[in-house]
This record gives C-alpha cells, structure tokens and sequence, in this order.
C-alpha cells in the first residue's frame, strides 16, 4: 500500500513483518522488504542502546518510516525503581529523569538512526508518557549523507 507507514516491531520474540510496501528512508518508493528492513535495524538499534545505557530495555518497539520521518514507539520497560516512583504519585520524576536520558543519549540514537537511513538527522523529538509506559522518539530525516543539499520548498 503506497504511502503507509513502514514498521517492525521488536519483542521478546524479534522482528515482526510490517506491510507490504511503503515509502523507503529516502522517500522513495521501496518494496516492503527494504522498508522493513530499515525499521527493524532502527528499532534493534535503540532497543540495544537502551539496555546498554539503562540496564533494561522496552518490552516492544515499533518503527515507523514515513517520508522525511522516522518514528520509534517504544512500550514497556520501567525499571523497578520507576515503577515504585510512579505508583506512589512521583510520575514527574520518572518523566524528568527519562528527559535527562533522552538528552544524554540523542547523539548515540541519532547516529544509530543516519547509518541505518544513509540520512542526516535534521531534528529529534523526544516524548514520554507514565501510564501507560510510552516513549517516542522522532526523527525528522534530511538529505542523504554525502549529498548536496536540496533547495528550501516555497
């Protein structure tokens, strides 16, 4: 389907298959294989990162590549002491100390994110949410590395 959001997702069981065609990380039309493909590595990638620099990583995570963007919804994963945090009426600590990670670690996921694509990274959005248990990065892709610079639209 021409169009559609690219994904895979990551769980205890590995990589699940997204749909069938969608647009690569080019922007290009790509079969659902490549597009697949991508998502998985990105979300393998961050899974990883997380659990190296947390200790534990989301229970699930999905990837979606669309146009200039790719998004990561990551689900699951609190770690016992945010979990404690939360319960007892401190989701504000949980959400602070999760911003404070997603600063330390951007150059680490956007790098992760411009080798899988063969993009720059022009920007990165990142959101948490308590409960339920939700983190979302977005990255918002520019040119190709290495390329010249497309023109402003307008």
């Amino acid at each position: 389907m021409p169009g559609s959001a690219s994904s895979a997702s990551q769980g205890p069981s590995g990589p699940a298959p997204g749909p069938a065609a969608g647009e690569s990380a080019s922007g290009e039309q790509a079969t659902g294989g490549e597009a697949v493909g991508a998502a998985a590595a990105i979300s393998s990638g961050i899974v990883s990162l997380y659990k190296r620099y947390r200790g534990r990583g989301p229970t699930a995570v999905r990837t979606h590549l669309v146009g200039d963007l790719a998004v990561v919804l990551l689900t699951g994963g609190f770690t016992v002491a945010e979990q404690t945090l939360a319960r007892e009426g401190h989701g504000d600590v949980v959400l602070e100390q999760r911003r404070a990670f997603q600063l330390v670690m951007a150059e680490r996921f956007k790098a992760l994110v411009r080798e899988v694509t063969g993009r720059e990274i022009v920007a990165m959005l990142s959101a948490n949410h308590v409960d339920p248990d939700l983190a979302v990065e977005t990255f918002v892709l520019g040119d190709r590395t290495g390329d010249t610079p497309r023109p402003a639209l307008g």
